[in-house]
């Protein structure tokens, strides 16, 4: 068993400020990046609001054909390296502002 399975419950890495990021349907924030984390951090837990956003983690730029889609609405946890690379866009078919809000989380 993985140790993130039996170590699933984690805590706010003390010191860490949450993290957002905003898109607005326009396209005009182009790709944003999460600011540099704790060292402690092991888990950056993330909300998606208002519209889906696009996310790579290979350090090219996401597109419409070259993306991981992230959906409004939906919460997901990310190991903080992924998030560190990760870089974010709005989807090219969104009608409203797409908000990633980011909190770093430890065991």
């Amino acid at each position: 068993m993985n140790s993130y399975v039996v170590n699933r419950y984690n805590v706010p890495t003390p010191g860490a400020t949450s993290q957002l990021l905003t898109f607005p349907a326009d396209g005009s924030a182009g790709v944003l990046q999460f600011a540099a984390h704790q060292d402690r951090t092991k888990v950056i837990y993330l909300s998606v609001t208002g519209a889906g956003v696009f996310m790579t983690i290979d350090g090219s730029t996401p597109a419409v054909n070259n993306h991981h889609k992230l959906y409004a609405g939906n919460n997901y946890y990310f190991n903080s390296e992924l998030i560190r690379v990760a870089k974010f866009k709005n989807d090219n078919t969104a009608s409203a502002t797409g908000l990633i809000y980011a909190s770093e989380l430890t065991n």
